[in-house]
């Protein structure tokens, strides 16, 4: 937590922290600057703003609520989404690990894969769990917006992530491995566990 920052939260900013900026074919990046820039309802942005005890103008908001939907929703899809992937197919991941205790000596570490059948079922049912939502970034089933002017946004909103989706999906036509963690259709409005 001592190295975490605000400037770090911001998805440009930490993409440069990490000199990822002219990596070729990075689509964690490339995706997710273009739902941040979704996100933010603007293509460019500074995003170099320190977080201070108020907020001063509307550009610290946007960038300050960006950071939060972002996180809670493109981040959390990106970083958590493709465990199904790998958990479901069962001989790429340990799925027990048991160590004995005290009282039993020094037996050592103990390690089941493949022994038991429930097990097994178990962590992949957790997997796949993990993975199901049903309401994506920009689906509002419950209209609590009843203003003009924010309906409009939001159909804006939607518009530009239905421009992401398939800029992502015509990109991954063309890919042996699609990377689809970060297309719109696929990340949930919030954190979805």
């Amino acid at each position: 937590m001592g190295t975490l920052t605000y400037k770090s939260l911001c998805f440009p900013e930490d993409i440069k922290a990490r000199g990822m900026e002219d990596v070729p074919k990075y689509y964690y990046r490339d995706d997710g600057m273009k739902v941040w820039e979704a996100i933010t309802g603007r293509w460019k942005s500074s995003n170099s703003s320190q977080l201070s005890k108020s907020l001063e103008s509307r550009e610290q908001l946007v960038e300050y609520l960006t950071v939060v939907i972002f996180t809670a929703s493109a981040q959390h899809a990106a970083v958590n989404f493709g465990q199904f992937d790998w958990y479901g197919w069962i001989p790429t991941v340990l799925h027990h690990a048991h160590a004995a205790s005290p009282a039993e000596g020094p037996s050592g570490f103990e390690i089941y894969h493949g022994e038991s059948a429930d097990g097994e079922m178990l962590q992949q049912g957790c997997g796949n769990s993990l993975g199901l939502t049903r309401l994506f970034l920009g689906m509002y089933p419950d209209m609590y917006f009843t203003e003009q002017p924010a309906k409009e946004a939001i159909k804006a909103f939607q518009h530009k992530l239905e421009e992401v989706t398939n800029t992502i999906k015509n990109r991954n036509e063309e890919l042996t491995l699609p990377y689809c963690y970060l297309s719109p259709d696929k990340i949930p409005n919030s954190v979805a566990i």
